[in-house]
């Protein structure tokens, strides 16, 4: 409107020094956020399932045991949670109670962790602030209209699910694929999976020095499978020259002495050690 107001809009900015910030789930999103709290000189306490302490110590932030001990008294809270059945309203009125009067919750994390109904509740009761980019009943993004009448309240602040949606965010994602994808077909390595086992049933690892010849694994591996053994892991070394390996394999039973022999016995087999993991 082309206005000057500098007196009414320089009331009420409390500033962000000295104040204290929980963070709800410290992942990858959830430690960049606390860098950037701690560089304003805010407190930042975090919790997550997985949060240890050496790891908060690193952080230069406070550990917090459960989402209440990080939101008692917080001046703010940024949420980073994923939405599962663990999550589900997971931040709702009786969380919120606990935070400061006229505190900011902001969630940029997925729909559904926010009880929305709660959320209006606690914006009226002890005055806090919620901004969103993301929401329960979220539009379908074909969608031209959203009319979630609690998101209409005055002191809720909404964008349109675009927290990522930068350039340079697009671009570092596509870089990201491209070098995903070289990996895999370069190594065979994949960069970034979810889905990993945690810990390996594997009970032994197997350790065979070998000739670098075509034919030579594929006859250990038929052994191991002759005898029952299932391989979980396996890095096969090609040494200088090409005329010698080491392959250690991860397996989820000890091999038999008739097995380890038949494998000693193979000509171009130079050597092999079992350890228990």
């Amino acid at each position: 409107e082309g206005k000057w107001n500098k007196k009414g809009f320089g009331k009420g900015a409390r500033g962000l020094y000295g104040r204290t910030l929980a963070v709800l789930g410290v992942g990858n999103i959830g430690s960049l956020v606390c860098a950037r709290a701690l560089g304003f000189g805010m407190k930042v306490r975090g919790y997550s399932r997985h949060l240890t302490q050496e790891r908060a110590a690193a952080l230069g932030i406070t550990r917090c045991a459960s989402m209440e001990e990080a939101v008692t008294g917080a001046d703010a809270v940024s949420i980073h949670l994923p939405h599962n059945d663990g999550t589900h309203h997971c931040v709702n009125k009786e969380l919120l109670c606990k935070l400061k009067d006229n505190a900011y919750v902001v969630n940029t994390s997925r729909g559904g962790v926010v009880h929305e109904q709660d959320m209006v509740h606690m914006i009226e009761q002890k005055g806090l602030r919620y901004a969103a980019d993301v929401y329960e009943h979220e539009p379908k993004a074909t969608d031209k209209e959203f009319n979630d009448e609690q998101m209409k309240h005055a002191s809720v602040f909404g964008s349109h699910h675009i927290g990522a949606s930068t350039e340079q965010a697009s671009e570092a994602v596509g870089a990201e694929v491209l070098n995903i994808i070289q990996t895999f077909l370069g190594s065979g390595q994949i960069l970034h999976c979810v889905n990993l086992e945690e810990h390996s049933p594997a009970t032994h690892s197997v350790n065979i020095r070998h000739k670098d010849e075509v034919g030579v694994l594929a006859e250990i591996l038929q052994t191991l499978k002759a005898g029952d053994i299932n391989i979980q892991e396996m890095n096969n070394i090609v040494f200088r020259g090409a005329k010698s390996a080491s392959a250690t394999l991860s397996v989820d039973k000890e091999p038999t002495q008739a097995v380890l022999q038949k494998i000693k016995q193979m000509a171009n087999v130079y050597g092999i050690e079992v350890t228990a993991k």
